[in-house]
């Protein structure tokens, strides 16, 4: 019998559901997983994560086969409290777990944990999701200046401007890379992470394991009869290095062919502009999206959706015609996993582990993240050629089915806990 405890950045459902609290959407990949291991006889799952809360150090909330142990979400900077702390420790002597394995190395909950672990001889492991001591590198993207360090009210109060966001990416880098060296061993999923954390160190111990994704996305498939055509889907578009102000430019292109382009963003509208309070949220990149889109008249090319459950993202995939990810770094983003597993035609950005995860000209095309007019062209040629969308999408489907095996991840990670052990 393994006695695992996950420390995850979000709650389950089964215990939003036993709390009586909405179901949060993301981080939802590690649902599948969990739901296999707990149902495994030589396994015995424990999860804990952050709430906003104060939780009483005794507070566990068992589910039919997982034991639930939420903790005082941990701010970044400052000495940690005492009592935060305690509630820590008593979570490790309470599971006394054999392994502790910690989904995600950027919070400042790994590093605590990391340093308890190491501190009472208890084997952990860090599950790589993106590097942000790597990704602060990014945060500009070929931004103006007067974006790049510029306010508004919004980012002056919350200290949320992209000058301020790639400092705080730093700041927790630090307590990355010090969780890391700490534990020793990190699970990955590219060439990229791995050839970053050998950067940290040489002495790092690094196994590979694909994630599983959420289980509604290996049940539908994409249909070019049924889509909506010269519609554009993409995941995300909240900050500067999700490269929105590349899509816009690029989209700004595609309009001179296609009046009626359509790019559908899921996620919170950051450039709702209804209203004085809605002015007084933005922040200085809103902003300069707002004026790039009203500037080269896109506003009617452009719906923000809001934050969506799986079964509504798949039915945004399932309508569009491409899936963008325009990001400035990525490692292996699970939307662009998502969108090749349902089918969908897809154009990336060449960075970070993204061309481990699908081939240019093959699954689907990649193209250099800082230049839009590459973009436009790529999208041009899924929107003007079906043959290519119908080959990328089978082809794309097949890559997603290899990279993505429920049972062959899952197998791979047993075998990672029993060596870790």
């Amino acid at each position: 019998m393994m006695n695992i405890l996950w420390v995850t950045n979000l709650p389950m459902p089964e215990y939003n559901n036993l709390m009586n609290q909405k179901v949060s959407p993301f981080g939802s990949w590690l649902v599948n997983t969990a739901d296999i291991l707990s149902n495994m006889n030589d396994i015995k799952l424990s999860i804990a994560f952050p709430v906003k809360d104060k939780v009483e150090t005794e507070d566990v909330t068992k589910g039919a086969k997982v034991d639930y142990y939420p903790f005082s979400s941990i701010k970044l900077m400052g000495k940690m409290k005492n009592k935060d702390k305690n509630r820590l420790k008593y979570i490790l002597n309470k599971v006394k777990p054999d392994l502790v394995h910690i989904h995600g190395s950027e919070f400042r909950h790994t590093f605590e944990f990391a340093q308890i672990c190491k501190l009472n001889n208890i084997k952990s492991v860090i599950s790589i999701q993106g590097l942000v001591s790597t990704y602060s590198n990014h945060m500009k993207s070929n931004l103006p200046n007067k974006i790049y360090y510029g306010k508004t009210v919004r980012d002056f109060i919350r200290g949320d401007s992209v000058f301020n966001r790639e400092k705080q990416f730093a700041q927790r880098g630090q307590f990355e890379k010090r969780a890391i060296k700490l534990s020793g061993n990190v699970i990955g999923r590219t060439t990229w992470d791995k050839a970053a954390i050998k950067e940290f160190s040489e002495e790092i111990k690094y196994y590979h394991n694909n994630e599983n994704l959420r289980s509604a996305f290996y049940k539908s498939k994409w249909d070019l009869k049924k889509i909506q055509r010269q519609r554009i889907f993409i995941s995300q578009a909240s900050y500067s290095i999700k490269g929105f102000h590349y899509m816009i430019e690029a989209l700004t292109i595609l309009k001179r062919k296609y009046k009626n382009i359509e790019v559908i963003v899921s996620g919170n509208n950051i450039i709702k502009d209804d209203n004085l309070r809605d002015y007084v949220r933005h922040t200085k990149y809103a902003r300069y999206l707002i004026n790039l889109i009203k500037t080269n008249k896109l506003e009617n090319n452009v719906q923000f959706v809001g934050v969506l459950q799986a079964d509504e993202i798949i039915k945004e995939f399932l309508k569009s015609n491409v899936y963008v990810c325009p990001s400035s770094i990525e490692n292996s983003p699970n939307s662009l996993g998502e969108a090749m597993m349902l089918g969908v035609p897809s154009v990336a950005s060449y960075v970070g582990g993204i061309p481990y995860m699908i081939e240019h000209n093959k699954e689907g095309f990649l193209y250099q993240h800082d230049a839009p007019y590459m973009l436009a062209y790529y999208i041009d040629k899924v929107l003007s050629n079906d043959s290519i969308a119908i080959e990328f999408s089978e082809q794309a489907q097949k890559r997603a089915k290899i990279n993505h095996d429920v049972e062959k991840n899952i197998q791979e990670l047993l075998s990672i806990y029993k060596k870790l052990l």
